[in-house]
């Protein structure tokens, strides 16, 4: 009976750790002002605010590929999900500069740096292949 308790007990904490990414023991940390690389569908925590942002989605990548010659440099969309406390805010950077690269969100400022890999005329890529390096800063 005691050991039935016990397993019972062990997963309940599990499936309660999996509410969120802030008890997760594998949690990534993120630290305002200093940037940092986001995997695909990964996400990194702000500890000391309680927060996380999440690279959700490769939009676009229409960048004009190494070995090509292009008319426009093209441009790199990812979207994110930034969420403090049990709010959820989803949103989209561009890695042109003359697009919307950056945003602020609940005094928080968002910069999208770059987008990994960079296209190449041979290679091609799969969403889990992008990384975003990201700048999160406080206001």
């Amino acid at each position: 009976m005691n050991l039935k308790f016990l397993l019972w007990l062990f997963a309940l904490t599990i499936l309660a750790s999996c509410e969120n990414p802030s008890n997760s023991p594998l949690k990534k940390s993120l630290v305002l002002g200093k940037p940092i690389y986001l995997q695909y569908q990964d996400t990194l925590f702000i500890e000391s605010e309680n927060t996380w942002v999440s690279f959700d989605s490769l939009l676009e990548d229409s960048r004009c590929p190494i070995g090509l010659l292009c008319v426009w440099a093209g441009n790199a969309k990812i979207g994110f999900f930034f969420e403090k406390d049990e709010s959820k805010v989803e949103f989209s950077l561009d890695s042109h500069k003359a697009l919307k690269n950056d945003t602020t969100i609940w005094g928080y400022s968002i910069s999208l740096l770059s987008v990994l890999p960079y296209p190449h005329r041979d290679s091609s890529y799969l969403p889990s292949d992008y990384s975003a390096e990201i700048l999160v800063t406080k206001q």
